[in-house]
């Protein structure tokens, strides 16, 4: 936004689906008025100003994330083999996450690679078993997955982890997306909406290195 004569605002973005302009006109104290045009339709709307309190963090919140766990290791071929998880914790030893793989030879850039959500349940601290929800072959698909500080360790099917059926991930997202960042975690059952939508199919694109 940028501020133009009599104190107006204005700014122009697009989200994929065309050009929107954004007006603000003061108004009377506290008021506001908003062009919005779009596609040759202009809306005009009122507002007024609103202070909303602070978003308190719960104390006890029903699901927590655990973290982002990811590799890029190079096969015996020499491509790219691409592993990452992202894992959330309820207030019981369930969990649910999402996982993305992938392989690719150096310097191609991947599109429309899709996450694979998973259900998984804790024991012995930190180990968890992954359970892909809908899984590639018909037989069920799980993984082990044992966090240590800031490394974890996947052991699992050739084409997920690897040849050896086991890869070591670092604490870090080496591909994300803006909608598995806004997760939210405040109200169970509204994680649970939130992962079976807005994750339901999610592509993501990389680079392999």
């Amino acid at each position: 936004m940028v501020r133009s004569g009599r104190g107006a605002l204005s700014g122009e973005g697009d989200s994929g689906f065309g050009s929107t302009h954004v007006l603000l006109l003061p108004r009377a104290p506290g008021q506001c008025e908003a062009r919005i045009t779009h596609r040759g339709t202009t809306s005009i709307l009122l507002m007024e100003r609103k202070d909303l309190p602070n978003c308190q963090t719960p104390t006890n919140p029903s699901v927590t994330y655990v973290g982002a766990w990811g590799e890029i290791a190079t096969d015996p071929s020499g491509t790219r083999r691409l592993l990452q998880i992202w894992l959330w914790a309820e207030n019981s030893e369930q969990g649910r996450g999402v996982l993305l793989n992938d392989v690719a030879s150096s310097g191609l850039h991947r599109d429309f690679v899709f996450l694979k959500r998973f259900r998984a349940t804790r024991s012995d601290g930190d180990r968890w078993t992954l359970r892909l929800e809908k899984p590639d072959v018909s037989d069920a698909t799980s993984l082990t997955m044992t966090i240590s500080g800031q490394n974890a360790r996947v052991l699992g099917p050739a084409n997920l982890v690897g040849p050896s059926g086991e890869a070591i991930l670092v604490k870090r997202a080496f591909v994300t997306d803006i909608r598995i960042e806004l997760v939210p975690m405040r109200d169970q059952a509204l994680f649970e909406r939130y992962l079976d939508s807005a994750l339901f199919n999610l592509d993501l694109s990389w680079t392999a290195p």
